[in-house]
């Protein structure tokens, strides 16, 4: 189904931009809500993409309507993924075509300007404090295992 699913989509993106309508009723993208779109797709990238994000967005170097632009700069997707093009976009291991679908809208949102920097920049911090909350946590439960371990007769 996800193949399927990667193959109609790149049918419809082949057809450029002439067939934008088609691709949003396609994602469903006018009943989408665009922060939990990001939320899935920045749930992809590791920390230490998210933080790049952040500080590039800070600086006003993220472009939209490309993966990448002048001067080293990039979308979206492309500070957190990697990607390069439409076929970065729709080849990436999602787990779900729900996934690659809200990938794909992220991006048309990023892009039309349905999604903009000030929410981006919320969503990224909560999700960076939240690993942080999360890693402490563990690393806490780590500690009292070992404590417990080293005491233990």
């Amino acid at each position: 189904m996800l193949e399927e699913r990667r193959r109609q989509l790149k049918d419809e993106f082949a057809k450029g931009v002439a067939n934008r309508e088609k691709i949003n009723l396609l994602l469903n993208l006018s009943r989408a809500n665009v922060e939990d779109d990001l939320r899935a797709v920045v749930a992809l990238a590791d920390t230490m993409a998210l933080r790049l994000l952040r500080m590039k967005l800070r600086h006003h170097q993220v472009v939209r309507r490309r993966y990448r632009g002048p001067l080293g700069t990039g979308c979206l997707t492309h500070y957190l993924l990697g990607f390069t093009s439409n076929d970065d976009l729709l080849n990436f291991p999602y787990e779900s075509e729900s996934v690659l679908d809200s990938a794909c809208r992220t991006v048309r949102a990023w892009d039309y300007g349905q999604l903009d920097e000030e929410s981006v920049l919320r969503i990224l911090s909560e999700t960076i404090r939240g690993r942080l909350e999360l890693n402490a946590l563990e690393d806490a439960a780590v500690r009292r295992s070992a404590d417990q371990t080293a005491f233990s007769p």
